[in-house]
């Protein structure tokens, strides 16, 4: 490429709000969209420069610009203003998903537990439960499951005992040891999340929960059928 074709190639997709080798031509899929949005809704200052050139640019119209630019995203430029809240909610999720476990790494270490030893653990503390069980409470896949409740196992934090119902499918049992550092990540658990909450206002944390729960409800239920293609003639 010539210096005044590359120039002219510049001044050409400088206002495109991504590189257009990115997501051009591709499948359209969730992540990516919510990719997409999350980008778009990042605060300016921690933006790439390629995506955002113009740092004082309303998020909102810059997301709008980057769906009439491109081509990656049909389905996305579809979003209603309730779709886009929406997908602004899942992308919360992930944000805040992370931020927990992390969070629940460092409470749980002094007990020799993980975020998802804990997981597990407060699971069976109600009971003993098989590993499908577990993972359909917890919402996590069995594989990651059988080897969480396989390493609480080995250091004693669990049995597996005879499940009366299904011998093909013990059920994990939790033990003295595992009772003692449950309860101790919860002690430490309850001044943190004392301490944290404190900090916002009560009712917006009751409907945040009431807002997830419905987010869980709908995501749970089957998707609409889809209609059937026209012949043509």
């Amino acid at each position: 490429m010539s210096s005044g074709t590359y120039q002219a190639h510049r001044r050409a997709t400088r206002e495109r709000p991504l590189p257009a080798r990115v997501h051009r031509d591709t499948a359209v899929s969730w992540p990516h969209v919510y990719v997409c949005v999350a980008v778009a809704l990042r605060p300016a200052e921690r933006r790439s420069p390629c995506f955002d050139r113009r740092r004082r640019v309303d998020r909102r119209i810059q997301f709008d610009r980057y769906l009439s630019n491109s081509r990656f995203v049909p389905a996305v430029a579809r979003l209603t203003a309730a779709g886009l809240a929406f997908s602004e909610l899942i992308i919360a999720v992930f944000r805040v998903n992370g931020l927990a476990l992390a969070a629940g790494d460092r409470l749980a270490e002094p007990s020799g537990l993980t975020s998802a030893r804990w997981q597990v653990l407060g699971v069976v503390d109600h009971g003993p439960a098989t590993v499908a069980e577990v993972a359909r409470t917890m919402g996590l896949r069995r594989q990651s499951v059988q080897q969480t409740a396989d390493a609480l196992a080995r250091e004693g934090f669990v049995d597996y005992v005879e499940n009366p119902a299904d011998r093909r499918a013990d059920l994990i049992a939790l033990t003295r040891a595992g009772r003692r550092a449950l309860r101790a990540v919860e002690a430490r658990h309850a001044a943190w999340a004392s301490r944290l909450a404190a900090q916002v206002d009560l009712d917006k944390l009751r409907a945040t929960v009431a807002a997830l729960d419905d987010a869980a409800t709908l995501l749970r239920s089957p998707p609409p059928p889809r209609a059937p293609r026209r012949r043509k003639d």
